[in-house]
């Protein structure tokens, strides 16, 4: 979050104003036959020759491949292969910023880069890849895949360390940093995720809210400026929606057809999403960087009791309706920004985009994640060119930061969905809070603790009760998954 207060400062000095709810409209080198060990030692003493004034260092300058070809591995689902296929020109942004990213890193690398439509069944997807590794034969050199399935492939030893890859530089600001530090054990790394994959920024989990009811409701409060002065909590917000309840149908419970605060969808959007926006880690690592589960503690049990207070003690808060929203009824909802284009096109009522509420006035900035759809990628161990492949993953990372978000973002997202110069400013401070835990990321391999969060959120259970239900095996499996990366480590 150090772009915070950049963020905050930069609203502030660049907008006349911020006005209310009730003011706003509507609306390879060739020849280079280096072993990874050798090309990870070149690439650490040219960091500083090559490091630039934006502190990113650009390895892949200078570098040709001879015709290497490239084979990327991903979903067939259109909104999971944009990240990385576009077949021609169409003139939809997104679409033709892809399709020229990726041509200009033919060109200018000598590569040629083949996308494979993997399976959209992920059981399906991960034995294609389980089979071609063992096989080795080559098939793939980079593997976009879903995060959640992912995941457990790093105990099958499939992938490469990406910090021992050439021309890999997992510092510079096209990737992630909270995924490449968390996801980091002993030296280790299988995966990452970043401006490239575009699929990350659109399940990010945000709040949306209607400007019409606003006015109605809360008509003296500026929501913008509550954000930026930091008041914007989860107390906060369940304060402002108390009150906000039209039993329509006459039934005296809130329903899809009364008008009403908040919809808060049980599940894992929002409450994965409220996880980290009220600072909750799941599983941090010591000053060593040993690991250890950090779920149960007390800043975890006040975040789940305000939790707990805003979504079933606060009158004004619907579970699970989030139609509601859709259809102009509800004043706040918690969804993935892709909310914005699957489901507000048309849209009538003006809307705006906010953070995640925060646990408190004192925490040091709004944070959020992604919902465990999003991809990540990966390089196999049986990569047949892992200088080129390292170069074409950081160059096609690089210029996604520089040619396709700004489509995604300012051409797309903002242009079609983002209705207010505040909405964007707010779309990019909820993006610099981006964050990745290891707990998260890894849940599936060491007992699933993000479910006992989530249940006791759906179900109105004592986090305590369902925490000591899970403990030891939190605590073993964690162990099992250390122990056994510690051994790849020391292997490689």
């Amino acid at each position: 979050m150090k772009r915070y207060f950049a963020l905050i400062l930069a609203a502030l000095l660049l907008m006349p104003t911020i006005v209310s709810c009730s003011q706003n409209g509507s609306e390879e080198t060739k020849g280079a036959e280096t072993t990874a060990d050798t090309a990870a030692t070149t690439d650490s003493e040219v960091e500083t020759e090559d490091e630039t004034d934006d502190g990113n260092i650009r390895s892949w300058e200078g570098l040709t491949f001879d015709g290497a070809e490239i084979n990327i591995v991903g979903r067939t689902e259109a909104t999971y292969a944009i990240d990385f296929y576009a077949e021609e020109i169409t003139g939809e942004a997104v679409n033709d910023a892809v399709y020229n990213r990726n041509s200009k890193v033919d060109n200018d690398l000598a590569v040629q880069l083949n996308y494979i439509n993997g399976s959209d069944d992920y059981n399906t997807f991960f034995t294609n890849v389980r089979n071609s590794v063992s096989a080795a034969d080559g098939a793939y050199d980079i593997v976009s895949s879903y995060a959640y399935y992912a995941a457990p492939l790093s105990l099958e030893k499939l992938f490469k360390n990406l910090h021992t890859v050439p021309n890999l530089a997992l510092t510079n600001s096209w990737y992630n940093q909270s995924f490449v530090n968390d996801m980091t054990v002993n030296g280790q790394l299988d995966f990452v995720i970043g401006d490239l994959t575009l699929t990350a920024t659109d399940r990010m989990i945000i709040t949306f809210f209607n400007k019409e009811q606003a006015q109605r409701w809360i008509p003296d409060t500026n929501l913008y400026n509550d954000v930026y002065e930091g008041k914007w909590t989860v107390d906060y917000l369940a304060t402002l929606v108390s009150n906000i309840w039209e039993d329509k149908n006459g039934n005296g419970k809130i329903d899809p057809a009364d008008v009403f605060g908040l919809s808060y969808q049980l599940g894992s959007v929002p409450t994965d999403g409220m996880i980290t926006a009220l600072g909750v880690h799941m599983v941090d690592k010591d000053a060593d960087g040993n690991l250890y589960i950090n779920l149960y503690n007390e800043h975890s049990n006040t975040a789940f009791e305000k939790l707990i207070n805003l979504v079933y003690n606060t009158s004004g808060v619907g579970q699970s309706m989030n139609d509601a929203f859709k259809n102009g009824n509800v004043l706040f909802v918690m969804v993935c920004a892709n909310y914005a284009k699957y489901q507000l096109r048309d849209f009538d009522p003006d809307y705006g985009v906010l953070p995640l509420p925060k646990l408190d006035e004192t925490q040091d900035g709004y944070y959020t994640t992604a919902q465990d759809a999003y991809d990540v990628l990966s390089i196999p161990t049986t990569c047949k060119n892992l200088e080129a492949t390292g170069a074409s993953l950081e160059y096609l990372s690089a210029l996604s930061q520089s040619d396709v978000y700004p489509a995604y973002f300012e051409t797309t997202f903002q242009k079609q969905y983002m209705r207010s110069e505040e909405d964007s400013v707010m779309f990019d401070l909820i993006k610099s809070g981006l964050e990745f835990n290891f707990g998260t990321f890894y849940s599936n391999c060491i007992g699933n603790p993000v479910w006992t969060f989530r249940d006791s959120i759906s179900n109105n259970r004592s986090f305590t009760s369902e925490y000591k239900k899970m403990a030891k095996v939190y605590e073993k499996t964690l162990k099992k998954f250390t122990e056994a990366m510690a051994e790849r480590a020391e292997a490689e």
